[in-house]
This record gives structure tokens, sequence and C-alpha cells, in this order.
């Protein structure tokens, strides 16, 4: 069925040129728009986040073309038109987790591209990366390479693929051993003090 939408020239009865045409088109583009702010919160809320929702989780692997994995995690064009509609679904995009399978010696170099431009806030709070590997030897390998985003990895358990084991671990902050480490001292030294005082009484 052919469309009915007729264009500026084609209503206009008569070719336009330069800045006439110019504020025509402007007009009409103006009218096809989505006054998507006019809708109750409620539902423009929903209709967004259905337009950002991974229903599974999205699979990466080190043999993809950078092309194609850049398109897999990049984030929806929905989300970066203004403040609000970011907030409100952001969230929901990074809700389902990223998957990288891990099955060769490859460099994970389009990984590491990844995270260099997601903000730590967002690699932090947001991010559910989870990573599967076959292979003892590079365990040691994605935890240097996580660390320099503070991150690190949580085995969280195996699973059994073409009579293969494959472990499981999930990609969280690092822990701050630091700070644990001056509240432990700090906790030392106000029992010390107590101690002191009970002495001197």
């Amino acid at each position: 069925m052919a469309s009915t939408m007729s264009t500026p020239a084609e209503k206009s009865g008569q070719p336009k040129t330069g800045d006439d045409m110019n504020e025509v088109w402007s007009q009409w583009r103006e009218k096809q728009t989505f006054p998507l702010f006019d809708l109750p919160p409620e539902l423009w809320i929903r209709i967004c986040r259905f337009a950002v929702i991974r229903p599974t989780p999205t699979v990466l692997t080190a043999k993809l073309p950078a092309r194609v994995f850049r398109a897999k995690v990049r984030q929806p064009a929905i989300t970066r038109t203004c403040t609000t509609i970011r907030k409100e679904t952001l969230s929901h995009f990074y809700a389902a987790p990223f998957v990288y399978e891990d099955r060769s010696q490859h460099e994970a170099w389009e990984l590491v591209s990844w995270l260099k431009v997601l903000p730590a806030e967002t690699r932090s709070n947001l991010l559910d990366l989870v990573i599967e590997s076959n292979q003892d030897d590079r365990i040691e390998y994605f935890d240097e390479l996580l660390g320099s985003f503070e991150l690190q990895l949580e085995r969280t358990g195996t699973r059994e693929s073409k009579g293969r084991t494959t472990d499981v671990f999930n990609v969280v902050p690092e822990e701050e051993e630091e700070e644990e480490e001056e509240e432990e001292e700090s906790e030392e030294e106000q029992e010390d003090d107590d101690d002191d005082e009970g002495d001197m009484e």
C-alpha cells in the first residue's frame, strides 16, 4: 500500500526554492515530531524502557570483528537524546548480562576499548559483565586487565559445554582493601584508648 503522506513540495502546488522552501520543510518536520513528554510520565518511561531492553544476554568474543563487537555494546541512540531519558533507560539497557566467552589466546582488545569509554560509575554500578573461560592460564590475564579499571573477577561456578568445563566469573568492583585496613587500625586505636582510660581509673 503506497504512503499517503505528502511532502511540503507536493502540498505547496508550486516549486519553492531557497529560504521559503527551508521554512516550509522545517514546519513540516516539526509536525512529524511526536510529543513524547506530553504523555503521562509512567507511559513515556515505559515506552523508552522497552526501546532499550535486551531480552537475553549479549554474547561477546575476541574473534568478533571490531564493528560487530562495538555494535553489540553500543548504547541505544535514545539513551543519548537527553538527560531525563538517559536517567530512566540506561540501567535497563545494562540489566541483562554481557557474556564474554574466552575460548582462545587472543588479546581482548575490543573488551578493553569498551571498558575504557565507559564512565567509572557505569562500570561499577550498572554494567553486568560475565567472563567465561576454559583456560586456566587466562585467569591471571583477565585479573591484570580488569585491575586497571578497578574491577576484579569473582568466581561464581562452572558449566559444562561440549564435554569441557568452563569457569564462570562475574566482573565486580575491586574491594577497597586500604580503607578496610584503615578502619581496622582505627578500631584498634580506639580499643587501646579505652584500655588506657580504664587503667587510669
